[in-house]
């Protein structure tokens, strides 16, 4: 899964061409449905070859355009690596390929600046956290968000893992399996016996920290430059042992409790978003409460007439969008005169999508929501700086 970070995103929204090919599609990390997702890719890249030429691209440039999206068709490692949605952004000195943990609606739009809307999401407050899954098979790292889960590719980590379970496995002979407290006959607690060879339960109590605190180090090399929550997962005697041991200082107070081998991805993920959405969610619920607030007052609007030239400005506070809704239109900087269109022509731009990334880039709080989260229904609503 890439990141997309803010510098990252100005350099797409910024870039000019003729020829700037936006293509969205959903993906798939496993099953048979992997391999409908380059068909949809290949679908794409002929619907956007068509449009370029239409633009007045010649064919033979259009084809040079969309020469390195079409190289991922027969890139069978690519395909089997995916998140929940993959991003291309081509034109002429220009490719950019994002895998992300977005449900993409298909969609190929060619125009002289790219289409950033879909991508807005993935940036919506940081809204991304990670587990981490212990069980006897080894170590697994997940990232996830509201919209997915999966398992980060991390290039070597995952040998580097193996590698520490093989050395520990001989030293440690412990299996690791539910141990949660049951009661006996006489109503006493049996708790977690740690089987192995060795002294006794303290010996490889200590033998587990010593394979967690190995495990720790790899897994802060990785996460060193992320805010993200963690939350654990892994059956219960395991998660005070890890965070007796580990210098990450986001791992969340509850876990997902259970042998992670016996869960689906969506039942981590569920269990997973249950821990941290409350967090995230303080302060979207803040603005949407605020607009409320403000309705009546002259300080919020759901007109792209007037919420565009105000994003253009930096007048913008907060803005609200439909990431699936578009609104075409022209709007002219210089003169900043804007035209809606009733449908789609050759110079149409989605207002909704110049809204955004003007708000954004001008220091707006961006909400990219679906339809039945927006505050009114409307495709788009402001708060404007008072």
């Amino acid at each position: 899964m890439e990141l997309i970070s803010r510098d990252e995103l100005k350099t797409i929204a910024s870039f000019r061409s003729d020829s700037c090919v936006s293509l969205f599609l959903p993906t798939h990390r496993a099953g048979a449905e992997i391999l409908e997702d380059p068909i949809r890719l290949k679908n794409l890249t002929a619907m956007a070859e068509q449009e370029l030429v239409k633009r007045g691209i010649r064919a033979p440039d259009a084809r040079k355009i969309l020469e390195k999206p079409r190289r991922l068709l027969k890139d069978g490692l690519f395909w089997h690596y995916q998140s929940d949605g993959l991003a291309i952004f081509s034109a002429k000195d220009f490719y950019r390929v994002y895998r992300l943990p977005l449900n993409f609606k298909e969609k190929c739009l060619v125009s002289d600046r790219f289409y950033i809307k879909p991508i807005l999401p993935a940036l919506r407050g940081n809204e991304r956290f990670f587990v981490i899954a212990f069980s006897q098979k080894g170590v697994r790292l997940l990232e996830g968000s509201d919209f997915g889960i999966g398992e980060v590719d991390t290039g070597n980590l995952a040998e580097r893992f193996s590698k520490i379970l093989k050395f520990s496995k001989e030293e440690r002979q412990l299996q690791f399996h539910s141990g949660a407290a049951e009661k006996t006959a006489g109503g006493f607690e049996r708790v977690p016996i740690f089987h192995g060879h060795g002294p006794g339960k303290e010996d490889k109590k200590d033998k587990i920290l010593r394979y967690f605190s190995e495990v720790d180090k790899v897994l802060r090399e990785y996460l060193k430059d992320s805010a993200a929550p963690v939350v654990l997962c892994a059956v219960d005697y395991l998660i005070p042992i890890y965070k007796k041991v580990t210098d990450l200082n986001r791992i969340a107070d509850r876990a997902i409790t259970g042998n992670p081998d016996e869960l689906s991805i969506q039942e981590i993920h569920r269990r997973a978003w249950e821990i941290v959405s409350e967090d995230f969610s303080k302060p979207f619920k803040r603005a949407i409460d605020r607009y409320r607030e403000l309705i009546g007052t002259g300080h919020t609007s759901t007109e792209p007439k007037e919420i565009l030239p105000a994003a253009h400005k930096g007048l913008v506070d907060t803005l609200f969008v439909d990431v699936d809704s578009t609104v075409w239109g022209f709007y002219d900087e210089r003169s900043k005169e804007l035209t809606i269109h009733k449908e789609r022509l050759p110079d149409s731009e989605d207002l909704l999508d110049i809204c955004a990334v003007e708000s954004y880039f001008h220091g707006a709080k961006v909400f990219a929501l679906r339809r039945d989260e927006m505050p009114l229904g409307t495709p788009v609503a402001a708060i404007f700086r008072f």
